[in-house]
């Protein structure tokens, strides 16, 4: 039997199962047709063409219309380059995304089985500002998920602070939710065991 530490489907933030996918894309759909058919209806099909020819850059656009039509631009949020480096010989980013609005809103409630309900979770989420997701690996089949946000206000990044104390406490690995660079900022981080999750933690604290 294989004694491989990979991270399972349950810690990665981005939820690889048959309900997380069937939710995610049913539910993206149903948001987009439901922009479109807005469009149409208070633009014609010019308007809905204008769309596809400058689509909205994240799924808080998509979301909220208002936000596209503001042209509210997700922040750039990044994993520091150095972050590998700082966890020891051996570390590696493999992997790396942005999650946006939708997907943290779906983790939140899915990752909790559900003890975060859904009207929960969406509005913890509905401040997102940006995220960037990365999976570290190191020696030995040690791992890694770091989660770093952006939030509109910090009250909302409390909102969503909250949400995810309630749903990392779920997971099978260790979790913890902490505070990022500003008030805004909030970092999740998942660990293969809680040695690993401790040294993420400080060489987040001490990255450039």
């Amino acid at each position: 039997m294989s004694t491989s530490l990979a991270p399972p489907t349950d810690v990665l933030l981005v939820r690889a199962d048959e309900v997380s996918l069937v939710r995610l894309h049913g539910e993206a759909c149903w948001h987009c047709g439901a922009v479109n058919t807005g469009l149409q209806t208070t633009g014609g099909w010019s308007a809905v063409n204008a769309l596809y020819r400058t689509p909205p850059e994240s799924t808080e656009q998509v979301l909220h219309p208002a936000k596209y039509d503001a042209h509210e631009k997700p922040v750039a949020v990044s994993v520091p380059a150095d972050l590998a480096s700082r966890l020891g010989a051996g570390w590696k980013v493999s992997f790396q995304d942005t999650l946006g609005e939708f997907q943290l809103g779906i983790w939140l409630a899915d990752a909790s089985g559900g003890r975060v309900d859904s009207e929960e979770a969406t509005t913890a989420a509905a401040g997102w500002g940006g995220d960037r997701v990365a999976l570290l690996e190191g020696p030995n089949g040690s791992w890694s998920v770091v989660l770093l946000t952006a939030w509109d206000s910090a009250a909302e990044a409390g909102q969503f602070e909250t949400a995810a104390i309630g749903t990392v406490q779920w997971l099978t690995h260790p979790a913890a939710v902490l505070p990022g660079v500003g008030a805004v900022n909030r970092t999740v981080i998942v660990g293969s065991d809680s040695a690993v999750l401790s040294r993420t933690a400080n060489a987040l604290g001490s990255a450039g």
